[in-house]
């Protein structure tokens, strides 16, 4: 496109279009009070965040004037929604790693294992000439975080002895 797009504009023709709630409702159902007033919406909106017709605004523009949790990028109505999301995916997909009762259910013993792998370790195996990282990868290296290499036990091995076929002799 030759031009910008309004984000904004795009976002609340979005809601419309796919009936999105009214952001007091979004917010009653992720567990904050309803708001009756504009002040009502200063336990997480700054005053300077959405104010005047605050009632009839859509609930992604409301939503992201939110603060942001500590160490997040998400106020608390988006955090519940997105939350709220990866639950249903999840127990929506039947192919989902850790669901059992399934015939391509991992065990007990595999899931563990699984549950041992950290992105640190997968970055490792996975990675070109990758020989260091920070145990948390996600979080920046500092403190407690610092890099390591690759064999150090702070990111521990997957012991595949669990997916090894017992054979009878």
């Amino acid at each position: 496109m030759p031009f910008g797009m309004d984000l904004v504009a795009l976002n609340t023709q979005r809601g419309r279009d796919h009936a999105i709630a009214p952001y007091n409702d979004l917010r009653s159902a992720c567990g904050l009070p309803r708001a009756e007033d504009f002040d009502d919406l200063l336990d997480v909106i700054p005053r300077s965040g959405v104010q005047g017709q605050w009632r009839t605004s859509t609930p992604s523009l409301l939503a992201i004037s939110e603060r942001h949790a500590s160490g997040a990028i998400l106020g608390p109505t988006f955090r519940c929604i997105v939350a709220d999301q990866f639950a249903r995916l999840k127990q929506g997909d039947r192919f989902f790693y850790d669901l059992g009762g399934q015939p391509t259910s991992f065990s007990d013993e595999q899931l563990f294992e699984i549950r041992q792998m950290s992105w640190a370790r997968v970055l490792c195996m996975t990675g070109d000439n990758l020989m260091y990282i920070q145990p948390l990868a996600f979080l920046q290296p500092r403190g407690l975080n610092e890099r390591t290499t690759c064999d150090d036990p702070a990111i521990p091995q997957i012991n595949l002895t669990p997916w090894q076929s017992r054979r009878s002799h």
